[in-house]
């Protein structure tokens, strides 16, 4: 709901609509319980008030009863369900309730002007303080139906007393009803319930064009329109017929009509409302399609409706001299020069494709520039080893070999460009490129000019050095900007302790921390946990902080005893001599087991 909304029902409450009229019964509001802005109280009786404010109301009966409790903010016992939905218009099945108190507040946009909950009251107070005044209110009927009903004595109906309804001339027949005030009615705002439901209805109208009338004097729609016919009689105004529309034609359907056919269509006739008419392709009138306008349809400008269809072009001019192709007098080919398989298309020519010239050109395609290969892709390392100046340009059906360059040494490889080739990029490799290795002894004449910590030299080669481990080797490899030759070493590691840790709360690792290379350690069991020790080894040459060798594996840590099951659980009892099965419960012959575990962090 919006503010306007809202005022717009403080101020008609009983007269709008039966979806949001929310009633709440209070007694007369003090200075301290005046709620917040936005709130509009309307005369009750004997002191009391009714409260009104938008809701949702639904059609069952719910009268207010002892809801749960909350508590406000200062402490004082609240109960949440505590509205009544005083609403309903005549001939309604049932009254509706609502319960409009909102504990966690509104939203922000509306808090302004609605208040953010309601002065509820428990049950033991309400009931303390019910109005005692018991008339009801007389009926109220629907908007712009108050003229075709006639009452008797409903105004200021006690409880337990009934009056008259029944239907206007010339809203209907002579029948009529009551409509009685419940016995023992404390709601103001209670309307009296009907015996039966009344229905009035609207008096015969003027024939009209579009609507027929049935034998059984129903009004319907006649031949040739479509809808449902309703009469309808405001008050103050003559009965009037509404709800049939004439049946049309749909238009023609916006086509390219170079392609489809559509000269069925142009019959008005079969374009009326549930007809059809047939769509075919020009250069194909074996493939066709329905095109129908609906049954019910009512406007004009709607088109047929039909599915797509895919027709080809099938008489078009052919290009003058196009590049890679050749008149034969009966046909295209490729010409010299190009390979492939000639396919000719036809497409709408851009500037002259308008029913009924419909000009189309044909556009080739299918032949390729025959062309040389191009060269290998190379690795920059692999450019400086290999050769492939062979294999620059290479022409169609030739081959040429790539080799290594000088100081590497390999076998050399072949590669050939396909016959008929239309890639740069299509030259075929035989196997592989040329595998090419450093001569040694070109390798051993570059000397190291930065020596790494890790290494030593030697007169027949290269070692470890002190603290490091592993076997010394020297290789070359290119620099990638010149191409010359460079000095590697690889093959030491730096010797370091081993490391060992574990979440595992029975092992005693403490000595096993951090052991040196070439020394061992002992694992043991952590109190209250026993067992025999186990030895690891840490390598005299280890380089892996992860490297001790747990060659006897971890010991076995067991319990010997621990405490009793805290509390004990269903099932067992605990005896003199030990543990047992509680009653109703058995270990089938095996006896009552108590094992210690880990407890749970």
């Amino acid at each position: 709901a919006d503010e306007a909304t809202y005022n717009l029902i403080k101020e008609d409450v009983l007269l709008g609509e039966t979806s949001v009229w929310i009633g709440l019964l209070q007694p007369a509001p003090t200075t301290a319980e005046e709620p917040a802005q936005g709130w509009t109280w309307m005369d009750g009786c004997d002191g009391y008030m009714s409260f009104w404010h938008p809701g949702h109301g639904t059609a069952i009966p719910k009268q207010p009863d002892d809801g749960e409790l909350w508590e406000t903010e200062t402490g004082e016992l609240r109960r949440e369900n505590c509205a009544v939905l005083l609403n309903g218009y005549a001939n309604a099945s049932a009254q509706a309730f609502d319960v409009p108190c909102l504990i966690s507040g509104r939203d922000e946009d509306v808090q302004d002007w609605i208040p953010n909950t309601c002065l509820c009251q428990t049950a033991s107070e309400s009931a303390a303080k019910v109005p005692m005044c018991s008339i009801c209110r007389p009926p109220v009927f629907l908007p712009g139906t108050s003229c075709m009903y006639e009452t008797f004595g409903c105004t200021g109906l006690a409880p337990g007393e009934s009056c008259g309804i029944s239907c206007k001339s010339p809203y209907g027949s002579s029948q009529s009803v009551t409509a009685e005030c419940p016995s023992g009615n404390s709601n103001p705002f209670k309307m009296p319930v009907f015996s039966q439901i009344l229905t009035c209805t609207c008096p015969e109208p003027d024939p009209a064009q579009g609507y027929t009338k049935t034998s059984s004097g129903s009004w319907v729609c006649a031949s040739g329109y479509t809808g449902t016919a309703t009469v309808s009689c405001p008050c103050g105004e003559e009965p009037t017929l509404s709800g049939c529309t004439k049946l049309q034609s749909c238009a023609v359907p916006t086509v390219d009509r170079c392609r489809l056919d559509i000269s069925d269509c142009q019959n008005k006739d079969k374009r009326y409302a549930g007809s059809a008419c047939t769509v075919t392709c020009r250069s194909d009138e074996s493939v066709w399609a329905t095109a129908r306008c609906p049954d019910d349809n009512t406007d004009a400008t709607t088109e047929l409706e039909f599915s797509s269809l895919k027709c080809t072009i099938s008489s078009c001019t052919d290009p003058v001299s196009p590049a890679g192709y050749t008149w034969t007098g009966s046909s295209w080919e490729c010409a010299d020069g190009y390979i492939g398989s000639v396919t000719r298309s036809c497409y709408p020519n851009e500037t002259e494709w308008a029913y009924p010239t419909c000009t189309a050109v044909a556009t080739l395609s299918g032949c390729e520039l025959i062309t040389n290969c191009g060269p290998p892709t190379l690795t920059d390392a692999e450019a400086c080893a290999i050769d492939i100046s062979a294999c620059d340009s290479v022409a169609p059906g030739q081959s040429c070999e790539m080799s290594c360059v000088y100081p590497w040494e390999g076998t050399s490889t072949q590669a050939y460009c396909p016959t008929g080739n239309t890639d740069a990029n299509g030259l075929v490799l035989n196997k592989t490129l040329p595998t090419c290795t450093v001569i040694q002894d070109e390798c051993d004449a570059v000397e190291v000019e930065v020596l790494p910590a890790a290494y030593t030299k030697l007169l027949s080669g290269w070692a470890c050095a002190t603290s490091y481990t592993g076997d010394a080797e020297k290789s070359c490899v290119a620099n990638t900007d010149s191409c010359e030759l460079e000095p590697v070493l690889s093959g030491c590691s730096q010797v370091v302790p081993c490391e060992y840790s574990t979440d595992d709360c029975r092992y005693d690792i403490y000595n096993c921390l951090k052991v040196q290379p070439g020394d061992s350690c002992e694992i043991g069991c952590k109190a209250p946990y026993s067992g025999t020790p186990t030895t690891a080894v840490c390598s005299s040459t280890n380089n892996d902080p992860d490297g001790l060798n747990l060659i006897e594996g971890l010991p076995t840590c067991g319990v010997v005893g621990c405490s009793d099951p805290d509390p004990v659980p269903d099932g067992y009892v605990q005896t003199v001599s030990g543990w047992g099965c509680a009653e109703n419960y058995t270990d089938a012959g095996l006896g009552v087991v108590k094992t210690c575990v880990v407890a749970e962090s």
